[in-house]
């Protein structure tokens, strides 16, 4: 279980697609925009909170947390290719409007995986940080 723990975030894939079929759909509703947005995002976070053990793991400092949370960055970067893939596979000779959806649906996950990223970095620099003040102190 520990082993798959490393390569969870790859999991966030599976609820992109779904929302590639919303994107696709020209006369989806609102709600199911905001509905697989929302899913996206939270299970992005989630898997991300979670495979760093952003809240649970204890590092001395700084430069071991940056050492944990390169291979998560680095499969951030492999999720972002991945889905850049399969948008230039799915917009090949299609028409212009479904072209732009393809292209909006990627900028979406590209930007909510280096969102997630960011804010993973931080609130578990900051952890890291408080502590080891804490343990200082």
């Amino acid at each position: 279980m520990k082993k798959l723990r490393r390569y969870e975030i790859f999991a966030v894939i599976i609820f992109h697609l779904p929302l590639l079929l919303v994107f696709r759909q020209a006369s989806a509703a609102g709600w199911a925009y905001a509905s697989s947005v929302l899913l996206a995002l939270f299970a992005d976070t989630a898997l991300s909170l979670h495979q760093t053990k952003t809240f649970t793991a204890q590092y001395e400092n700084l430069r071991g947390y940056v050492t944990a949370f390169s291979p998560y960055f680095l499969e951030k970067c492999i999720i972002i290719a991945a889905e850049f893939g399969i948008y230039r596979l799915l917009k090949a000779e299609r028409e212009q409007e479904e072209q732009i959806r393809y292209l909006l649906w990627w900028l979406f996950s590209m930007g909510t995986a280096v969102l997630v990223a960011l804010v993973t970095f931080v609130t578990g620099a900051a952890r890291t940080m408080l502590y080891h003040d804490d343990r200082g102190t």
